[in-house]
Formats: structure tokens, C-alpha cells, sequence
């Protein structure tokens, strides 16, 4: 799990652009802020400095992935279809064919697109524990997806059971 982040953060930041730089830094800027806003009341209201210092950690995590993500939507945004998966009878092997195109006006020079697989849990507890560790993941990273061009990928799994599980499909493009 911990190879899995560091290279979905690898590969953010080889590829960010001039916006993403732009709203990170804003980000970081208004949590330096409201850090030293918490210090220095620090002495004279103790409660008030100690919810403004929560409140700045948990704005520091909610700013940093709400404004990557609206940026991706305006900037970069894209439809990503999947058919129906296909489990071979044959072979414990299952494909799962999937199209993306490209809905804005500037050219994708790097897509990835990540399929996982996770079991299915027995309240909400256990499907969020499930669903930060799939049990399969297939990563296909495409390149050169012009405006309005949609590119089919395939994914074959291999030592595929059928049994009960969801499918997360997301993608991420420079």
C-alpha cells in the first residue's frame, strides 16, 4: 500500500502542471497562515489557538485534494467508460475493456488509468478498510490523447476467481 502512494505522489509530481503548482501553493500558503495566526494566539486564547491549529490540519488535507481534484475537472476533464467485465470460462482469466476520451481542449500527454478490485465488507466499516487495500490492481499508463480522441484499453487479469467484489475505475491525466 505504502508503493502504491508513493507512486501515485511520483507520478503527480512528474507530471503537474503550471495550475496544479499554482493551487498547491495557495494551499500551503493559507496553512502557513492560520499556523502562525494559531501560535500566536496561542498565549491569550488557548482553546480558540487549539481549534484554529485542527482546523488548519484538517484544511491542509481537504485543500490539497478538493483543489487538485476541481482542477482536474476543469482543466483536464474526460470520460471513462468500462463494459461489462468478461470472466473466461475456460481460464480463470478476466478482461475487462475500457474507453477514455478526452472532453477538453488541450492534449492528455500522460494518462493513467487504474482498475482495482476490492472484496465486498459486512458494514461500512470494513468496505472503507477494503477499499484502501484492493486485492487486484491493473495500472495502464497511455500517452498522446488528442481533444476528442478516445483510446480503448484492455485489461487481462490472470488468476481471476469470480467471487463477490466492487470494481474501482479512476484515472488521472497530464
Amino acid at each position: 500500500m505504502i508503493n502504491s502512494i508513493l507512486d501515485t505522489i511520483k507520478f503527480y509530481i512528474n507530471n503537474f502542471g503550471f495550475y496544479d503548482y499554482i493551487a498547491i501553493s495557495w494551499v500551503v500558503l493559507l496553512f502557513f497562515a492560520l499556523l502562525v495566526l494559531a501560535l500566536y494566539m496561542l498565549f491569550k486564547k488557548p482553546m480558540l489557538a487549539l481549534f484554529i491549529l485542527f482546523f488548519d490540519f484538517g484544511g491542509l488535507g481537504a485543500g490539497l485534494f478538493y483543489s487538485l481534484k476541481f482542477i482536474d475537472n476543469t482543466i483536464r476533464p474526460r470520460e471513462l467508460i468500462m463494459a461489462p467485465l468478461r470472466q473466461l470460462y475456460y481460464a480463470d482469466i478476466m478482461i475487462a475493456d475500457i474507453n477514455i476520451t478526452n472532453t477538453s481542449k488541450k492534449i492528455f500527454k500522460k494518462c493513467r488509468v487504474k482498475l482495482s478490485f476490492h472484496n465486498i465488507g459486512k458494514n461500512s466499516i470494513q468496505n472503507l478498510k477494503f477499499r484502501l487495500t484492493p486485492f487486484r490492481t491493473q495500472i495502464a499508463i497511455i500517452q498522446g490523447v488528442e481533444p476528442g480522441q478516445t483510446k480503448e484499453i484492455k485489461f487481462t487479469i490472470k488468476d481471476f476467481r469470480p467471487q463477490n467484489y466492487n470494481t474501482i475505475l479512476n484515472s488521472e491525466c497530464f
